[in-house]
């Protein structure tokens, strides 16, 4: 699934056989489909905590459905009463809503996301995100531009072994194994008349202004010779060049940083390779006496600048024929190769790169590259865009092989980029980094991987200090990845996966938050997918995330105090709203049940369905806050502040419950419930309970919706406001005219039925006999009654 097959081959009538290699899991995509159905469990703290939250009220319900059954029993009321009002504590102290008040909050994010067109895959990420205190970017297409430029070719010379002066126009130059190796070192193919391949292999291709030529096959042949795709100067050149064939390729390996082709120019029986990749790599790969003597001072020079270097070689194979060349290993070809020169790339950093890096350093994130390109150009392009800071030192880890073959480590300091002490010091037993000093690390993912295998008590300090990890395998960031989690960071990894053959796919999906900035395949590997071209989706995405996980944190403490408050009622009289409202309700319960009393089914549903639902639905509509905070959101539930939070409301709560049961009973006309006497627990004592109940869930409501520094104040948030407003105005008139509000549903049903019979009087819809009928109907309260 998903492979098109874009060249055939005919060999007469026999039926074509394909060999599959790796089948399922064990593809590109199988592994990517296997990340998306089982997914790497992530611990968060938040969800743990909310799991304890709820056994936490679980434990209260058990305590007061203790004594609400010793109470009863001692009034020696009926059985299953005592079983039905105890169990109902159960269901006020914990909270049901609460799976439906977390998807709500996460709803109204997700919208506003989308707006922003960031798209996500998985909901519950939503929270993490507001976590996140490390952020580690690719390089390529995530802070500088998807797109390369040549800048110049640096030729070497081998007569006095140094490098020539740099070439600019590559396509003026006479033939020779640089230009050949430029023209045919790709894996370039022709579909529908378009050359497609690889951008920077297209890039180096058209520099050399040559043209590529596949085979044509008519689709009426029987037999298909096994033709070469040719590479040739264009006719419109100036100069007359030699057809090369590419024979034989091995394509572009991230573990090998390198490609390389075998090649014969037509009418010529030799045969050449030429070998394109990483400049270091490349020269492990070349004869020494070719390397030129001012290889590291060049490449230090252009890496300095944020230039992309790659190194181009070739050997000539003397002795070998098509098939030996055909048989032959790809080690055989690539040794004691000639260094042909640099290929020098420009890549600018995209817009926001700066502008959000420098807002992530104010806001205390941790930010930090892991890429595959080199370490002095990383190195370039994290100080340019502020990754590391104009005047932090830097301090390179490089590791290298003793005589005994052991893996040792070395450090280079540096005052700037541009100095570097020349005499390393050994640091393969220790390594003494002042961490409060301002200095930027950097490694190559080898010496991570020493690292990791022989020297893992080091990992910690390279770890906390570490900013730029070059030359890194999709292995080594996905391991760097883990690292910084097993570290207690909640990691967000932001590539392109398009850019570079979807390397960030293993750490978009190993982080607690992947951004991907590309929509190919490889972006449901992660949570988030962003059409923002620029890493400003991030404090985008963090400021949406801090202010879901704000709003959750205010709706669960909403809810507990309100049903723990109401629960309580009925034991003493005392408290009410998802922590806050649902202790808020236990305690109110609790009261009311130390009274014989009760709420009835008309206010539980005034509170439920016109305070709390509402309240809960549009509490988290409230935007984030425009500029990202240095502090950090709340993650723990049960911290000390939290716990210390409401359990200071639930006092207040209950000592202003306390109150208007003492004010109530000082009232002249106060009468005392008798139990029994009224069916639906009609008292003072309920009434009063019940309207302060109501008062306290508004204030709740205002209490908990925080604004900055993470959200905009709750009036803002319209929805909500408006709400608040009609709440109050309700209640108020609720508790100014108690007995009114049977009597006004009743009138203005009785309106409504006539005003719309009289409406469909005029249109000529009923009768004049039905009318009348209908309207005697309603001034018959029997009838209302009944209905």
């Amino acid at each position: 699934s998903g492979t098109k097959v874009i060249q055939t081959r005919y060999y007469g009538l026999e039926k074509v056989k394909a060999v599959v290699i790796r089948t399922s899991f064990q593809t590109a995509k199988g592994e990517l489909i296997r990340s998306i159905l089982f997914p790497k469990p992530v611990d968060f703290k938040f969800n743990r905590h909310v799991i304890q939250f709820v056994y936490i009220m679980l434990c209260i319900a058990i305590s007061g459905f203790i004594y609400t059954f010793v109470i009863k029993i001692k009034r020696k009321d009926a059985v299953g009463d005592i079983f039905i009002k105890a169990l109902d504590l159960i269901t006020i102290a914990v909270p049901p809503e609460l799976p439906a008040a977390l998807t709500v909050a996460n709803l109204f994010v997700d919208q506003r996301l989308r707006a922003a067109q960031i798209y996500c895959m998985s909901p519950k990420s939503i929270n993490m995100s507001g976590c996140v205190d490390c952020i580690c970017f690719d390089k390529t297409g995530t802070l500088t531009e998807d797109e390369l430029s040549l800048a110049e070719m640096l030729p070497t010379n081998l007569t006095n072994k140094h490098f020539s002066e740099p070439i600019t126009r590559v396509d003026e130059q006479e033939v020779s194994p640089l230009l050949k190796c430029l023209a045919s070192c790709h894996s370039l193919t022709i579909l529908d008349s378009n050359i497609i391949g690889d951008p920077l292999d297209i890039i180096m291709f058209e520099s050399t202004k040559w043209t590529l030529e596949e085979p044509e096959v008519n689709d009426s042949n029987k037999f298909d010779l096994l033709a070469p795709t040719i590479v040739k100067p264009s006719i419109d050149s100036r100069k007359v060049g030699p057809e090369v064939g590419i024979l034989r390729q091995f394509p572009f390996s991230s573990n090998l940083s390198r490609m390389c082709v075998i090649t014969r120019v037509l009418g010529e029986h030799s045969f050449e390779v030429y070998v394109k990749g990483a400049p270091e790599v490349v020269a492990t790969l070349c004869d020494p006496n070719t390397i030129p003597k001012d290889f590291d001072r060049r490449l230090t020079f252009y890496t300095e600048k944020s230039f992309r270097v790659l190194g181009l070689a070739y050997r000539p194979l003397e002795g070998m024929n098509y098939k030996s060349v055909q048989r032959a290993q790809r080690e055989e070809f690539e040794v004691d190769l000639i260094f042909l020169g640099f290929v020098v790339m420009k890549n600018n950093l995209k817009d926001k790169t700066v502008e959000t890096i420098d807002t992530l350093n104010k806001a205390n994130i941790r930010t930090l590259m892991a890429t595959g390109d080199n370490l002095m150009t990383a190195l370039s392009v994290a100080q340019e865009c502020h990754l590391i800071g104009k005047n932090d030192s830097i301090i390179i880890i490089d590791s290298y092989t003793d005589s005994e073959g052991v893996p040792k480590l070395e450090c280079k300091y540096r005052k700037t980029i541009h100095e570097i002490n020349e005499s390393p010091k050994d640091v393969s037993k220790s390594i003494n980094l002042d961490i409060e000093k301002k200095s930027g690390l950097a490694l190559t993912g080898q010496t991570f991987k020493i690292i990791q295998e022989y020297y893992s008590d080091l990992l910690p300090k390279l770890i906390v200090c570490g900013a730029v990890f070059a030359r890194m395998s999709p292995e080594n960031k996905q391991q760097l990845i883990e690292c910084l989690q097993k570290y207690g960071y909640i990691v967000s990894m932001t590539g392109n996966s398009c850019c570079d053959g979807a390397n960030d796919v293993g750490a978009l999906k190993a982080s607690n938050c992947g951004i991907s900035l590309t929509e190919t395949e490889a972006s449901v590997a992660s949570p988030f997918t962003s059409k923002i071209p620029n890493i400003s989706c991030v404090t985008l995405l963090l400021r949406e995330g801090r202010a879901a996980l704000v709003s959750v944190f205010g709706v669960i403490k909403y809810m507990a105090c309100y049903n723990i408050t109401a629960a309580l009622v009925s034991v003493f009289g005392v408290i009410k709203y998802m922590a806050c409202y649902n202790i808020t309700s236990f305690i109110a319960v609790l009261i009311l049940y130390w009274f014989e009393s009760n709420i009835t089914d008309i206010q539980n549903l005034y509170q439920d369905m016109c305070i709390i639902s509402l309240y809960v639905i549009l509490f988290s509509r409230t935007p984030a806050y425009e500029h990202l905070s240095p502090r950090k959101p709340p993650t723990s539930l049960i911290s000390l502040s939290q716990l210390t939070s409401i359990i200071s409301h639930l006092l207040l709560v209950l000592i202003f419950q306390v109150i208007a049961i003492l004010l109530l009973k000082q009232q002249s006309w106060y009468r005392i419930h008798i139990p029994h006497e009224v069916i639906d627990y009609q008292s003072h004592i309920n009434y009063a309970v019940f309207i302060v109940q109501v008062f306290q869930y508004i204030t709740l409501a205002i209490v908990f919706s925080k604004g900055r520094p993470y959200r905009k104040p709750f009036y803002t948030n319209k929805w909500f406001t408006g709400a608040l407003i009609v709440t109050i105005i309700l209640t108020v008139w609720i508790s100014v005219a108690p007995d009114r509000p049977t009597n006004w549903i009743a009138e203005f049903f009785e309106e409504y039925i006539i005003g719309k019979l009289i409406t469909e009087k005029l249109i000529g819809l009923t009768k004049e006999t039905k009318y009348e009928k209908i309207k005697n109907h309603c001034h018959d309260s029997d009838w209302i009654s009944s209905k």
